[in-house]
């Protein structure tokens, strides 16, 4: 069976060479899209959260007015209908509230994506509403380990934020912001955290700096995104660079031909290349939409569309940067085995 696979591949590479390659790349594009994707979902994620906050100084020292209160675990899940709750539907998520509803909205800022914040309400990350299937109007239920065995408290959901990720629990996670009426008794029972303390009269960290402790200051968080990514992308490199060497000696002989009957050997080099930088661009678009598809809809994370732009450029940026010093290569070694020959 694998020897007739093997023999449909190589048959086809040679019948249909830029198929082949293309199918190649895109499948070694997919893998190295998913993998960057994926491990850089939480720093981007952050990042953009936190720079869309309104503040220019933070603090987690009280200060004792214009503070937003932190409750690390609740849980929140969504009501089927009037009669029970689905429990699959659960996730345990980080809590902010305010006695100020101003100071709520006022914080959120351009973070706040749809709808708004009110006393009675509260809003939901992005990624938890796509995960949960929960949409602005929509009934949820919050409760803690610290409510039981009281009832757990509904609320609507009226507006939505950019993704965020619960560091006190890594691959679940996300934010609810109520309004200081919106199950109050539940959220105060939670485990507190430090409380935010939004422009401090004296200290505090600059925005800036805590747009970049927010993206990196997980536990192994930027170890395991500059590792996993470079994994990635090397694999992808190494890719299109044995596709290219191979198409490369595909196409020599055919430029040596065409170099005897007067053709300029540098602009059949430069057409080549372009053609190279092609494949590779749609390769690594094709192979970026795969990925995002496959994070947004099985796996059900959330994926901004500019971080699919970002690594759409990352990979093509490397992809072509490859495909340049591979031709070059395979082309100065052909030569050099022409002349000897």
């Amino acid at each position: 069976m694998l020897k007739t696979i093997v023999s449909l591949f190589s048959g086809a590479s040679r019948k249909f060479p830029l198929l082949v390659a293309f199918l190649l790349l895109v499948a070694a594009g997919s893998l190295a899209s998913f993998l960057f994707l994926f491990v850089s979902r939480q720093p981007i994620d952050l990042a953009s959260f936190y720079a869309g906050l309104k503040f220019d100084r933070i603090s987690a020292v009280p200060t004792g007015e214009g503070n937003v209160q932190v409750t690390n675990e609740v849980t929140l899940a969504v009501i089927e209908n009037d009669d029970g709750v689905l429990e699959t539907s659960g996730r345990t998520l980080q809590a902010w509230t305010s006695d100020s509803l101003n100071t709520l909205d006022g914080f959120l800022g351009r973070t706040l994506i749809h709808g708004k914040v009110s006393e009675e309400s509260l809003v939901l990350d992005r990624n938890s509403a796509k995960s949960l299937d929960v949409r602005v109007g929509d009934t949820v239920r919050l409760s803690t380990e610290g409510s039981w065995p009281n009832e757990p408290c509904t609320a609507y959901v009226t507006g939505i934020v950019r993704s965020f990720h619960n560091p006190t629990t890594p691959g679940d996670g996300g934010l609810i912001v109520a309004g200081n009426k919106a199950c109050p008794d539940v959220i105060t029972s939670g485990d507190a955290g430090l409380d935010i303390a939004i422009n401090p009269p004296t200290g505090g960290t600059p925005k800036w700096q805590q747009v970049l402790r927010e993206a990196l200051d997980a536990p192994g968080l930027a170890a395991v995104t500059i590792t996993i990514s470079i994994f990635g992308l090397s694999l992808w490199y190494f890719a299109v660079r044995r596709v290219v060497n191979r198409l490369t000696r595909e196409r020599f002989q055919t430029y040596a031909l065409l170099s005897d009957l007067g053709a300029p050997i540098r602009l059949m080099d430069q057409t080549s290349g372009a053609m190279n930088a092609l494949l590779v661009l749609f390769s690594s678009s094709v192979a970026t939409m795969i990925a995002g598809t496959l994070l947004r809809e099985p796996a059900q994370f959330y994926v901004q569309p500019g971080h699919l732009v970002f690594g759409s450029l990352s990979i093509a940026l490397v992809g072509v940067w490859s495909a340049r010093n591979a031709r070059r290569k395979a082309t100065n070694r052909l030569l050099l085995e022409g002349s000897t020959t």
